[in-house]
């Protein structure tokens, strides 16, 4: 057994939030492993872009759809033309995601409401309408995003801290409930990363600073550096790993 345990070729993934950041090195390495992609986004210039390169980049076929993850008739319309095109999904990664700094005696129900939906709502629509299909075929792997925050507190950032937390028990749960059907549930946690949503705050050196100090390898991370870790949860060489916490943070949650 050597490095083809690693492959997809002939599988078809779905990623949610797949137009930059996180989502779009995810889906490059998916793809670079051999992987068909399905990818959505509210930003569908954007994502065609971003799809595109992927294509050119790996030669596989992209799937660009616009969808508003919050909505339970554009997620199962995702699905079923996911389906259409591809005739099965594999793969399903649950990256999209929203956070922004709200200290609780400030905070509104609007935010409140919006990333519950997003970060917590949303997963669950995906995985159940991908779920229905992964149990008839007795195969999926689903990998779901949760965060540093998934595993400690945030000053400052408690309904984003509460929503990756109910991410890592929706993993858990459904990996009980669906071990029955030979799909695996797992969940990656990113530590500190340079992405689009958090480019402002990493832009200021005391930032930089204060993360290099709690970080123990010392800086906050690329978003290619999730490439293995996707591509572990994604291939036969996790067959026997579920319900998993995959932490990449440069040692952040052990300190």
């Amino acid at each position: 057994m050597g490095l083809e345990i690693f492959s997809l070729e002939g599988k078809t993934a779905l990623v949610t939030g797949g137009s930059k950041g996180l989502g779009e090195a995810i889906a490059r390495a998916l793809a670079g492993a051999g992987a068909d992609i399905a990818t959505c986004s509210r930003h569908l210039s954007e994502l065609r872009q971003t799809a595109d390169s992927i294509a050119k980049q790996t030669g596989r076929r992209i799937l660009p759809v616009e969808c508003d993850v919050t909505r339970r008739d554009q997620v199962e319309a995702m699905v079923k033309r996911t389906l259409d095109e591809f005739g099965k999904i594999d793969i399903l990664v649950n990256n999209a995601g929203y956070a922004r700094k709200d200290p609780m005696l400030q905070a509104d129900d609007e935010y409140w409401n919006y990333v519950m939906a997003v970060n917590v709502t949303a997963p669950m629509y995906f995985c159940r309408a991908v779920g229905r299909h992964m149990a008839q075929r007795r195969y999926g792997k689903i990998i779901n995003m949760g965060s540093l925050y998934s595993l400690k507190g945030s000053d400052g950032k408690a309904a984003y801290a509460t929503t990756k937390g109910a991410v890592l028990q929706l993993t858990r749960s459904l990996a009980l409930e669906w071990a029955k059907h030979n799909i695996t549930v797992n969940c990656i946690c990113p530590g500190s990363m340079y992405t689009p949503m958090n480019a402002a705050a990493l832009s200021k050196p005391e930032i930089v600073e204060m993360l290099a100090k709690k970080i123990p390898m010392g800086r906050s991370g690329q978003p290619e550096e999730l490439a293995g870790a996707a591509i572990f949860l994604a291939s036969d060489a996790s067959r026997y790993v579920t319900g998993a916490i995959l932490s990449v943070d440069g040692g952040w949650a052990a300190s």
